[in-house]
């Protein structure tokens, strides 16, 4: 035992069911050295009134294990601990193993023969046990298949609406910077005719459009050198004026578009808004495709964030959104703040249940049980017209997990007292159906001398079961046969 379940050590991290393990084959040792040889019957005492108290005590407060974990796992050592039990009585029964292993002192009387009592009780128990515990273990694969069908489609019920809000979002957004540009054109095209009403209509127009999007944190124009000729609000977060600063680098880039399209930067900052945030560049260009300038807005990440709020009936669901670098753009975790690094994959190895849809285990030196409760199921999604901004769904698994497990704790508590119900009705069964026969064997015994001694008497079995009955008489028959041929032989010998 202690070799055997030494494997535990490396498979779940502690030694408490070692320690549970060691226990079971030293009192079933000590039990059967004391000539009670009905393994199932003492394992199944063990259990009950000494292995599932172990276990409630190291898992719930040595492990740290939640209840509802701990009473399945209760559960389920003890109903391993009987399925082994029979088929290690199967085996000592059927090759004679007793009288193999055990020292001759320890050996009954013919034990490398089979008993027909415990063959008997053997036989009722696999008929009672295999079957169930065989419905209970399918019964549990599909109640964990329609688990993870639930959890897919609560993560396509959530996924979809918050994938839509958010490219409506952006979508809105490059269209408000579209709009500023196509309305800021005829002022730059012709700015001499005056500069003034030009400059009062950049303002206002970057004034009322940095009002009506609330998601704009600011929305400046620069012109054809880069610098910066209206913006709303026109101081940054440090308090400078962005008014004529140069933009070399953005002027650059948006110098290189060869199409009126809009760019999406990466998070970033930089001396016109020192917040993390993400900037939306759209060139200027009159109907001809001359360079005029460009439209810069700076996104407020906040307002992404409102976006991707979960179920509040459901905490356990974290959405967050990345770009291409696994930086947090935003997130409805308090623990991811925008520009930290997030990789959903880092830290874990990856099942893919289909459908865009991934089951995350921690690579953590812990029972494959709290494993399973602190992983998560997520999918991911790309957002449209983005620079690869993706989407990431995660949802912890442990409220299914509870009451999955909750589940399988009644289903093997009703196993394990069918067991215990059934194990006490093939013990009456079997003894019932062997006494009669064991009585016979007993009775039957030194017949020679009982017949000198004439204290054979009728034998009364007792039995229901007709052939036994027909066994009864015909060993009545005979023995009183034999007693009266017996009775003869002594009269002649005596008149002789």
């Amino acid at each position: 035992a202690l070799i055997a379940g030494s494997y535990t050590l490396i498979l779940w991290q502690h030694p408490y069911a070692l320690i549970v393990l060691v226990a079971e084959a030293a009192f079933l040792g000590w039990r059967l050295r004391r000539r009670q040889d009905n393994l199932v019957l003492l394992d199944t005492i063990f259990w009950v009134c000494v292995g599932i108290p172990l276990v409630y005590v190291f898992y719930r407060f040595g492990v740290g294990m939640t209840e509802i974990p701990t009473r399945l796992i209760m559960v389920k050592q003890s109903t391993n601990g009987i399925f082994n039990s029979l088929i290690a009585s199967f085996l000592i029964n059927s090759f004679g193993l007793t009288a193999a292993f055990l020292p001759p002192s320890q050996t009954k009387p013919h034990a490398h023969k089979l008993s027909f009592e415990q063959t008997l009780f053997n036989l009722l128990m696999a008929f009672l046990f295999f079957p169930l515990l065989l419905v209970t273990v399918i019964n549990g694969q599909e109640s964990f298949r329609a688990m993870e069908q639930g959890i897919n489609g609560e993560l396509t019920a959530i996924a979809y609406p918050v994938q839509n809000a958010v490219q409506q979002w952006l979508d809105h957004q490059l269209l408000g910077v579209k709009v500023v540009a196509e309305q800021a054109e005829p002022w730059l095209s012709q700015p001499d005719s005056d500069p003034a009403a030009a400059q009062r209509r950049l303002n206002r127009l970057t004034t009322n459009f940095q009002k009506a999007f609330p998601s704009y944190d600011s929305l400046w124009i620069g012109d054809r050198q880069g610098r910066i000729i209206a913006s709303s609000p026109q101081l940054n977060q440090a308090g400078e004026s962005r008014l004529g600063t140069q933009q070399a680098q953005k002027l650059a880039v948006i110098r290189a578009q060869t199409q009126s399209q809009p760019l999406i930067s990466e998070l970033h900052r930089d001396h016109a808004d020192i917040n993390p945030h993400v900037g939306i560049t759209f060139p200027i260009l009159t109907p001809d495709q001359e360079f005029q300038g460009f439209v810069y807005a700076s996104l407020g990440l906040e307002h992404a964030a409102d976006l991707i709020v979960p179920d509040q009936h459901r905490t356990s669901q974290e959405i967050i959104l990345i770009n291409r670098q696994n930086q947090v753009l935003a997130s409805c975790v308090p623990e991811l703040i925008p520009a930290m690094t997030f990789d959903p994959t880092a830290g874990g190895s990856i099942r893919e249940l289909g459908n865009d849809t991934y089951h995350w285990f921690p690579n953590a030196s812990i029972s494959p049980m709290l494993r399973w409760r602190k992983s998560y199921y997520y999918r991911i999604l790309p957002v449209t017209n983005s620079p690869n901004w993706q989407l990431v769904f995660r949802l912890s698994a442990t409220d299914q997990i509870d009451n999955l497990q909750l589940l399988s704790v009644k289903k093997l508590a009703i196993l394990l007292l069918l067991t215990i119900g059934g194990l006490i009705t093939s013990i009456l069964v079997s003894r019932r159906v062997a006494s009669p026969l064991l009585k016979l064997a007993r009775f039957t015994t030194d017949i020679p001398n009982k017949l000198s001694q004439r204290e054979i008497k009728p034998l009364i079995l007792n039995s229901q079961v007709s052939e036994v009955a027909v066994l009864n008489d015909n060993f009545n028959e005979m023995s009183g046969t034999l007693q009266n041929q017996f009775q003869t032989i002594e009269a002649a010998r005596d008149s002789l």
